[in-house]
């Protein structure tokens, strides 16, 4: 996670081994930051839309956790609200612990908001929705020249190739 809540996808890893089920993650699912060792809780509670810039559905870790809205919110309208100073200011103190900080998720649950009209959050839902595809584009598309960066500049380097 960034700071303001948006994947690091720099901050990934590989895992190969068991996993349980509900660790794996699925793009347009909804996950949370449960951990933070910034110890200002900068990262607690921050949440992002997962990509589908993986290979594989994802599995998250004991610092993560997914969010499902029972009452069919749209994932993106939770991350923005997630996201939002008032959100994180009322979710610092459930996040305790003396090496890094551990959210309570009864926190979450806990939280109670005026929700506005259905209809405002479903048009909000496919404006975010396809924000958040071009946003994958974009880190698809990051990855790749990253890719060929890696393969270019050595061949710069030694004089294999040249700008012209």
């Amino acid at each position: 996670f960034h700071l303001d809540g948006r994947i690091k996808i720099g901050g990934t890893k590989g895992f190969s081994g068991r996993f349980v089920d509900s660790s794996r993650v699925a793009p347009g699912d909804l996950v949370i930051a449960i951990t933070d060792v910034t110890r200002n809780a900068d990262i607690t509670g921050r949440a992002f839309v997962v990509p589908d810039v993986f290979e594989e559905n994802p599995l998250i870790s004991c610092d993560v956790a997914a969010v499902h809205s029972a009452s069919g919110v749209s994932p993106f309208y939770l991350e923005k609200l997630f996201n939002s100073d008032d959100y994180h200011r009322y979710l610092r103190p459930f996040a305790a612990g003396t090496l890094g900080l551990h959210l309570n998720l009864e926190g979450v649950t806990w939280f109670t908001t005026f929700l506005p009209p259905m209809e405002s959050i479903e048009n909000h839902g496919r404006i975010a929705k396809a924000i958040h595809n071009k946003i994958t584009d974009n880190l698809l598309q990051s990855r790749e020249l990253e890719r060929l960066r890696g393969w270019l500049l050595p061949l710069l380097m030694n004089g294999q190739a040249r700008v012209a």
